[in-house]
């Protein structure tokens, strides 16, 4: 697995997580944005991983992704809460976890505004 990650950490760092495919699919989603290396550095790494790997809602994304035989709309993502669209960072605090349908539809919606829609989708889908 360390093979796989594009960031120096220390190992025993990675020791903490018991959860290997947990890590792998982190380490995925944070590769995959565009292509490129979205986060600055080892730290900020660090930081993202402990954040999602413990996030209660991450988990239950994850939990419910792995029950349904991995449906891809169900997938566990990120997304950012101020959309790179909108000038948000690439940076753990201004990201979180939907799953993959939810983030498509959010698209470049502001967090208010997909709250709003998340409130009374009735409004939405008609």
């Amino acid at each position: 697995m360390r093979a796989s990650i594009r960031y120096d950490v220390p190992l025993d760092f990675l020791l903490q997580f018991d959860d290997i495919e947990k890590i792998r699919l982190l380490n995925n989603l944070i590769r995959i944005q565009r292509g490129s290396t979205v986060l600055k550095g080892s730290y900020e790494y660090m930081i993202y991983l402990s954040k999602f790997y413990y996030c209660e809602r991450f988990e239950r994304i994850y939990r419910e992704w792995i029950e349904s035989d991995c449906n891809k709309h169900l997938k566990p993502s990120l997304d950012h809460i101020n959309p790179k669209a909108n000038g948000g960072e690439c940076h753990p605090k201004n990201l979180q976890a939907m799953t993959l349908l939810q983030n498509r539809a959010k698209g470049d919606m502001s967090q208010d505004e997909w709250e709003e829609v998340i409130e009374d989708p009735e409004l939405y889908f008609f």
